[in-house]
């Protein structure tokens, strides 16, 4: 059974969220409306084709 705090997922997670910390509370932009939104924008691009990606893995290999 998988553990779901696997040492190969928290690690980088956490890493994320300290830098996360750290460019937040040393920049005064970081947080602000307008760098959120090309944030989200930006991620939302990869995560499609990361998803289309993945149907088109899963798909070949049925």
């Amino acid at each position: 059974m998988k553990r779901i705090f696997d040492t190969q997922l928290i690690g980088p997670f956490a890493a994320m969220v300290i830098v996360a910390l750290i460019v937040a509370l040393t920049t005064e932009r970081f947080l602000n409306p307008g760098n959120l939104s090309n944030l989200s924008l930006q991620v939302s691009i990869v995560a499609l084709i990361a998803i289309g990606s993945t149907i088109v893995i899963f798909a070949a290999k049925h």
